[in-house]
C-alpha cells in the first residue's frame, strides 16, 4: 500500500522539478540571448553611426575645398563667359597639390570651355561628359552638389585602373539654365572609406564594410568588385533604397545599409553574430550543467524526503500488525 503511494509521489514530484528546471533555464537563456543580441545592436549602431558622422565631416571638409576653386572670381567669369583664362589651370594644380585627397578637378563651363589638372590627358568634352548617365541626370536634377561611385567608364578623363571612383560634383552658375557650368573632383575613395573599417578586431570579429552603389554593385572600400554571400545580396537587390537607414538582420549578424553624404549610392556595414552566439552556446552548456545537477540533486533530496515520510508509516503499519495479530 505504501509502495506504490511512495512511487506516485517520487513520480510527481520529479516530473514537477524537471519541468520547472527545464522551463526556467530556457526563460533565463532566452531572455540573456534577446538581451544580449538588442545590446550588441544598439552598440554596433551607435558605432557604426559614428563611422558614418566621421566620414560625412571629411565629405563636408573636401566641398569646402572645392568652393575655394569655385566662389574664385576668375573661375566664375571664365565659366559663365566662355573665353580661356590661364590663371586657372595653375589654380587647380595648388588645390590637388595642397591636398592629398583631392586627386584631381576638371571645370566645363559655357561654349565647350574646359579647364583640368595639367596631368591629366584624354579628357572628355562637355558633350561626351552630359551624355554619361551620371552627369547627365545630375544636370537634370537641379541639385547643387552630388557624390557618386563612378566606374572607369564614367570619369570624365581616360584612366586604365579599373576601381571605382569616388566623384563630387558641384553646378556652377553661367547665367544659363539650360547651359549650367560643371565642376568634378576626384577625391581618395580610400581615405573617405577608411572613416568605415572596423579598426578594433575585438569589439566587432568578423565585421566587414562594403560600397553599395545605385547601379547596386558592391565595391570593397579600395575601389575593388566585390562579392556577398548570396543570401544577403538577395535581400539587398529586393530593398527599396529610399531611407537614410536600413536595418537588415537574420541568424548571421545585423546588416546596416547607410546612405553616403549627399549620395543615392550606399556604405553597408556587417557585424555578424557568430561571436556573440558563441558566448551563448557557453553560456547554454553552463546551464545545461547546472540543471542536470540540480536535477540530480533534487531526485537525492526526494529519496529522503520519501523515506523520512514513509518509512516511519511502514513501522507503525508493522507495529499495528504485530498487535493485531497477537
Amino acid at each position: 500500500m505504501f509502495s506504490s503511494l511512495d512511487k506516485r509521489m517520487k513520480v510527481i514530484l520529479q516530473v514537477v522539478i524537471l519541468l520547472y528546471v527545464l522551463c526556467s533555464s530556457l526563460f533565463v537563456f532566452l531572455t540573456i540571448k534577446s538581451r544580449s543580441l538588442d545590446m550588441q545592436h544598439q552598440l554596433a549602431l551607435q558605432y557604426t553611426g559614428q563611422q558614418h558622422q566621421n566620414a560625412q565631416l571629411f565629405m563636408k571638409w573636401m566641398e569646402e575645398l572645392a568652393r575655394v576653386v569655385t566662389s574664385n572670381g576668375n573661375v566664375q567669369q571664365a565659366v559663365a563667359s566662355g573665353a580661356y583664362d590661364k590663371s586657372i589651370t595653375p589654380l587647380l594644380d595648388g588645390m590637388s597639390a595642397s591636398n592629398l585627397y583631392i586627386l584631381d578637378l576638371v571645370l566645363y563651363g559655357r561654349e565647350g570651355s574646359m579647364y583640368a589638372s595639367s596631368r591629366l590627358s584624354g579628357f572628355r568634352t562637355y558633350d561626351e561628359v552630359q551624355a554619361i548617365p551620371a552627369y547627365r541626370d545630375f544636370l537634370a536634377s537641379g541639385q547643387t552638389t552630388e557624390w557618386l561611385i563612378l566606374d572607369t567608364g564614367s570619369l570624365v578623363y581616360r584612366d586604365s585602373d579599373p576601381r571605382r571612383r569616388l566623384i563630387y560634383l558641384e553646378r556652377l552658375d553661367t547665367g544659363d539654365l539650360a547651359a549650367p557650368g560643371l565642376l568634378v573632383m576626384d577625391v581618395d575613395l580610400r581615405k573617405m572609406t577608411s572613416f568605415y573599417a572596423f579598426q578594433d578586431p575585438d569589439a566587432y570579429p568578423g565585421s566587414q564594410a562594403v560600397l553599395y552603389t545605385r547601379d547596386r554593385t558592391i565595391v570593397d572600400l579600395g575601389g575593388w568588385m566585390a562579392e556577398l554571400p548570396d543570401d544577403l545580396r538577395s535581400r539587398l537587390d529586393q530593398q527599396p533604397l529610399q531611407e537614410e537607414l536600413h536595418t537588415i538582420e537574420d541568424d548571421d549578424g545585423i546588416a546596416y545599409l547607410r546612405r553616403m553624404y549627399r549620395s543615392d549610392d550606399y556604405v553597408l556595414l556587417m557585424v555578424p553574430g557568430a561571436p556573440i552566439l558563441s558566448d551563448l552556446a557557453g553560456l547554454r552548456t553552463i546551464l545545461i550543467v547546472g540543471a542536470v545537477a540540480i536535477l540530480l540533486l533534487s531526485f537525492l533530496m526526494i529519496r529522503q524526503l520519501s523515506a523520512s515520510i514513509f518509512e516511519p508509516l511502514r513501522e507503525l503499519y508493522r507495529n499495528m500488525r504485530r498487535h493485531y495479530n497477537k
